[in-house]
């Protein structure tokens, strides 16, 4: 996904509340895709290969599972 250690380092080298802006900018200009687009992948690839949804939900943050 991130092809260039120095793009990644662009990413997150900056203050943790910056961090997110750029991001958003960075899948928007050099993936043509959003940030939304990534999470789901994160999220889907451990639920397809079984992972249970209680982990998942801890991972990403969520205190329900719907």
């Amino acid at each position: 996904m991130v092809k260039y250690l120095e793009e990644w380092k662009y990413i997150l080298q900056v203050p943790p509340e910056k961090a997110r802006k750029r991001l958003h900018y960075y899948t928007r200009i050099w993936l043509d895709t959003n940030a939304h687009s990534l999470h789901y992948a994160l999220v889907g690839y451990p639920a397809r290969k079984g992972v249970a949804s209680q982990i998942i939900a801890k991972i990403t943050g969520h205190k329900k599972l719907d």
